[in-house]
Parts: structure tokens; C-alpha cells; sequence
């Protein structure tokens, strides 16, 4: 006891240390940190349209902010899908501390997804949640996974998932009638018409133009909030980009330009770079209400690039070599439940998972869940970790081996390789949730995309088939991007790519806080004046801040009825089966 309580005293007088240091330069005039920030999430934003864009002149602010700023490509998680993304974002913290891996919750040593993961899910303290231990005011507008809402220094929303596009949740509640009284959620009706039907064009001008009334909805609510509330760090997250990179892609990217030749689609590309051209505008019209005393910091939870053009079938594949077994069509679980529709095995108590009433886990070693990206899931049966596991420890390792040099070798009849990368789970996830992690993240070859219907994949007749889904032709990307501007950041322009872990860490330290020993990600010191390096250089908690907490877990889940209106938004993005 008496060694830990040394301990504790020696750490606290150290961190004390830092304080007084860090305040003795600013005392006497030397370089201090910045008292506020504002952070623009940009959901799906990549260099490989903005760039361009700013470069001839489309994007006026932004073009400034980049010749006077850092930034750079902000490396997503793997996979790049926006969940674990954007908590990786706002925590700092791998997926294996923040327990979020997907859209859907799977529970410790359960085969299936459950329900959808809500902000009650995150394990472990955002951004703000820290920057309230150190009395720093907070607004948060939007951010993917605030639903439910919890209380905060300050005030914060939920995002584009809740339930109804129409309305919003806020903390504090009275906050959503006097503020948001015109806010728009997301957007409520995507385009359904094919590429050369009479319909096409007036349903994507229809899409293209809500995406831009959310925009501008969430850019007004949000200078309300910055002058009526008092803040140190704000935060809005904007949707458009991903919207419009899933359905826009051929429309957005400069690149592509050249193959717009009728003048419907010349038509669509111009109003889709308007909606650009609008997120700009937005971001001026913040900046110029945050004023220069404040830190601009600008990211994205993953990129964008066209879709693939085949599907590769994994499990279909897994079925072929023998690792993967299903039930007879005549036995009982798979004749009476597994065909029967979504909502009726719902009402059932069913799992919201598509392997449920197929799979026979007695005999099956190996499945493959399907994640984003061109991403699988490798998972292995394993004895104690899955009720119905066959496959021991001392096996695992070897099938593992086994796994990954098939699937590295595995190529197309044509001769072209399938898999671009294989990553092991214990080596891009650590922490306490990292029980629920694959064994191995497979990421296909860019041409190649995993069906998000486990059904589909299993009974497909071939194991590379062509992509048929020509509505939506873009898809994410792994390449995301950061900016910094504004006080103690220096013009440094381009700098190398960044993990996304460091966003988090970065705020800490151009605020001259403590960054806490359980984040994962180091600030983009890179990105900073040696002036202030010298001044305040970032610093390292002891030990994690036992006065944040993550969000109660009283709060509700949501209902059936909910889940299955944010499901089938979901679905028209391609996420889920």
C-alpha cells in the first residue's frame, strides 16, 4: 500500500510539474496553447476530389486553409467503416479498447449480431468527454454513434443513425425546441431509379439537392449554438460527401469529368460539385463565427473511390474448401426459420444476422462475416471461445497459417490475385474487447467487394461474379484526410499520412492538456511551431482519468421498430445485407 500511495504522490507531482512549467512560459510570453477549436467531420471527405477541387478555384476556403495549414491523408481503421472509424476518431483508441467494430452489436462468444451498436456501446471517453474533466465547454452536433444522447459539460446531439430524419435528441432535451427547430437529421429518400430510366435524373437531382438543404440545416443550427453557447470545443459532423460518394462517385470526382458526355450527366456532375462548393461555404461561414484565436481542425473517418466491379464470394469459397458447413435444407432449424422474411424472425427473437438457421456450427471451423470495404471477417470456431467451438488452441495457429497462404495465393481464372492484404486481429487490435475481434481482416484486391448478404454469398454459383448494382458506384476507401490551421500550427503544407488514432491526442495537446496513457494514437507533432513544441511540448498522463466515464448503461437500446427504420437506411448505402 505504502509503495502504491509513493507511486501515486511521485505521478501526481510530475503531471503538477508539467502544469507549472507549461504556465511559467506562458506567463512570461512565450508561445500558449490554443484556448478553443473547432472541428469539422466531413464523413467519407478524400484528397482525391477536394484536392482538385481547391486547386482550380472551387474551393476557395478550403484551398487557403491547405496553403496555410497541415494536412494530409488520415489512414482510417481496417476495416474503413465508419463506426470503428469515427470512435477510433473521436477516442483515440483502437477498436479493441472501444469494443465498436461494425453496425451491429455481437456479444462476447456469440455467433450472431444482435442489435445495432448505439453511443451507449463506446467503452472508453471521447474527446470531449476528457475535455470536460478539464472544465473545457462542449458542443457536439452530429457525430456518428451520439445516439442516445448523454448528459455533457455543454450540449451534443444524435447523429444521422437515430431513428426519425425528421427530429433530433439533444442534451440538454429543452435545447432541440428552442434551437433545431429547422434541422434536418439526414437525408430521407435515396434515389431507387436506374442509370438510363426516365426517373434517374430527376431522383438524383432530388438526392443531390436534399443532401444540400441537410447541409445548409446543420450549418445554421450550428452558428446559433456557437453565438448562444458558450464553448471551447465544438464539433459538427456532415454526412454529404459519404451520401454523395455512394451514389455520386462518377459525378464528384474530377478525375472522371472527361467521362461525362451526355448532358444529363454533365448535369448531374455540375450540381453535384454545387453541393461542394456549399460545403465550402459552410466551412467559411463557421470559421468566420469561430474567429482566429481558434484551432480549425477538419477530418474524415475514411475515403472514397469508385465501387468494385465483380464480387468475391468468401464464404462461398470457405464452403468449397471444407472449412464452413451448413444445415440440410431439410433439417428443422433451416426449413422452419431460415427462409422465413427479416421481420417475421425478428418477432421471433431471431438474430438480425443472416447466417442465423444456416450455418452448423458443429461442424463448421471456419466463417466469414462480411464488413465494408472490401473487407471480410476471418473468424475461427474455436473450443471455449463459441458455444458450439471445434477447434482447439493448439489447432487455431496452424488453421490460421493454413488460411492465410491459400487465401494470399488465391487467384481469379483469368490469373489475377483476389486478396490485396491479410491482417492478423492480434495484431491491429489490443485491449479488453479485443475478444470479439476476427482472427484475420481480409482486404480484396480493388476490383473485387464482399456481398453484404451472407445467404447471397453462400449459395452463389460461382465464386467471382460481376457487380450488378449500378445505382451505387462508389464505395469507401481507406484514405481519409486531416487538416490543422490556426494558432501554434505552422504552414507546413502536405505532411506524411497520419493513423487516425492521432486526431484525438493532437486536440490534447494544441490545448496544453494531458494526453492519457490509454490512447492509443500520438499527436501530429509534425503539424505544430517549434515554438510551441518547445513551449508546451504534449505530455503523457500516468495513468487513465478515472473521472471519465463512458455513457450510462441505463440508457435505452432502440426498439424494433426504430432498428429496422435505421436498417433500412443502412441497406441503401450497401452496409447492410
Amino acid at each position: 500500500m505504502e509503495v502504491i500511495g509513493l507511486r501515486s504522490v511521485w505521478s501526481t507531482l510530475f503531471l503538477a510539474q508539467g502544469y507549472i512549467a507549461c504556465y511559467i512560459r506562458r506567463v512570461i510570453g512565450l508561445t500558449k496553447p490554443v484556448e478553443r477549436v473547432l472541428f469539422f467531420g466531413i464523413d467519407g471527405a478524400t484528397w482525391t476530389n477536394l484536392a482538385p477541387l481547391a486547386d482550380r478555384g472551387e474551393m476557395p476556403t478550403l484551398h487557403k486553409l491547405m496553403a496555410t495549414g497541415a494536412w494530409g491523408v488520415l489512414d482510417s481503421t481496417i476495416p474503413a467503416l465508419t463506426p470503428p472509424a469515427w470512435t477510433s476518431l473521436i477516442t483515440g483508441a483502437n477498436p479493441g479498447k472501444h469494443g465498436i467494430y461494425h453496425f451491429r452489436h455481437t456479444p462476447p462468444g456469440d455467433y450472431f449480431q444482435r442489435r445495432l451498436n448505439t453511443s451507449r456501446d463506446i467503452h472508453g471517453p471521447t474527446i470531449w468527454q476528457r475535455l470536460n474533466q478539464y472544465g473545457k465547454r462542449v458542443g457536439v452536433i452530429n457525430v456518428p454513434l451520439s445516439h442516445p444522447v448523454y448528459p455533457v459539460d455543454g450540449f451534443m446531439t444524435s447523429d444521422a443513425f437515430s431513428p426519425d430524419t425528421s427530429g433530433v435528441k439533444t442534451y440538454p432535451p429543452e435545447l432541440a425546441a428552442s434551437e433545431f427547430k429547422d434541422y434536418i437529421v439526414d437525408v430521407a429518400n435515396y434515389p431507387g431509379a436506374l442509370p438510363g430510366s426516365v426517373r434517374y435524373a430527376r431522383e438524383m437531382l432530388a438526392f443531390i439537392e436534399e443532401n444540400k438543404r441537410v447541409l445548409v440545416s446543420q450549418t445554421d443550427t450550428a452558428l446559433r449554438l456557437m453565438r448562444s453557447q458558450q464553448w471551447q470545443f465544438f464539433m459538427v459532423a456532415w454526412m454529404a460527401t459519404d451520401r454523395l460518394g455512394h451514389y455520386c462517385w462518377k459525378y464528384s470526382d474530377p478525375a472522371l469529368e472527361q467521362s461525362l458526355v451526355t448532358d444529363e450527366q454533365k448535369r448531374l456532375g455540375a450540381r453535384c460539385r454545387k453541393v461542394y462548393r456549399q460545403i465550402d461555404s459552410q466551412i467559411a461561414r463557421l470559421l468566420e463565427a469561430a474567429g482566429n484565436d481558434c484551432l480549425t481542425v477538419i477530418a474524415s473517418d475514411h475515403g472514397f473511390g469508385p465501387s468494385p466491379s465483380a464480387f468475391f464470394h468468401m464464404n462461398r469459397w470457405l464452403l468449397e474448401r471444407g472449412f464452413l458447413k451448413l444445415l440440410p435444407r431439410w433439417h428443422w432449424k433451416r426449413a422452419s426459420l431460415g427462409y422465413l422474411p427479416r421481420s417475421l424472425q425478428s418477432r421471433l427473437g431471431a438474430p438480425i444476422d443472416a447466417k442465423f438457421a444456416l450455418v452448423d456450427w458443429q461442424r463448421t471451423r471456419v466463417w466469414a462475416d462480411p464488413l465494408e470495404a472490401r473487407a471480410t471477417a476471418i473468424r475461427i470456431n474455436r473450443v471455449g471461445r463459441y458455444p458450439q467451438g471445434i477447434v482447439t488452441e493448439s489447432e487455431s495457429e496452424p488453421l490460421l497459417t493454413q488460411l492465410a497462404n491459400e487465401l494470399s495465393e488465391l487467384k481469379t481464372p483469368d490469373g489475377r490475385k483476389v486478396v490485396a492484404a491479410i491482417h492478423r486481429g492480434d495484431t491491429l487490435f489490443h485491449g479488453p474487447h479485443a475478444v470479439t475481434a476476427p482472427d484475420l481482416v481480409v482486404i480484396l484486391e480493388k476490383r473485387f467487394d464482399v456481398p453484404p448478404n451472407f445467404r447471397r454469398d453462400v449459395r452463389a454459383n460461382k465464386l467471382v461474379v460481376p457487380n450488378r448494382q449500378v445505382l451505387r458506384d462508389g464505395g469507401h476507401e481507406p484514405e481519409g484526410i486531416f487538416l490543422l490551421h490556426g494558432p501554434n500550427i505552422r504552414p507546413a503544407g502536405r505532411l506524411p499520412a497520419q493513423p487516425i488514432v492521432s486526431i484525438a491526442p493532437t486536440i490534447l495537446a494544441a490545448m496544453g492538456l494531458p494526453i492519457g496513457d490509454d490512447i492509443d494514437g500520438k499527436p501530429v507533432t509534425a503539424a505544430f511551431t517549434s515554438e510551441f513544441l518547445n513551449s508546451c511540448p504534449p505530455r503523457r498522463e500516468s495513468e487513465p482519468s478515472g473521472a471519465v466515464v463512458s455513457t450510462p448503461s441505463s440508457q435505452p437500446e432502440y426498439s424494433n421498430e426504430d432498428s429496422a427504420k435505421i436498417e433500412e437506411r443502412l441497406r441503401k448505402l450497401g452496409y447492410l445485407d
